[in-house]
């Protein structure tokens, strides 16, 4: 995680978190057979897609089933 990362998380007002919680749990009840790590990624992939900060790097994590 870069230092502007976490210091977006750690700056997060309690509704923006109570916001970010419910979406994750919202996708999590959509996906019960993904793991919860793996739909988070999937989130904030999207998130910097979405704001153009994605970057063409390889994923963090390996999933395996």
């Amino acid at each position: 995680m870069l230092s502007s990362e976490i210091d977006v998380l750690l700056n997060r007002s309690l509704s923006q978190q109570i916001k970010e919680n419910l979406r994750l749990a919202l996708a999590a009840t959509q996906n019960p057979d993904l793991p919860l790590r793996f739909i988070r990624d999937i989130l904030e992939a999207k998130a910097e897609k979405e704001s153009g900060a994605a970057t063409g790097r390889r994923p963090r994590y390996t999933y395996s089933a």
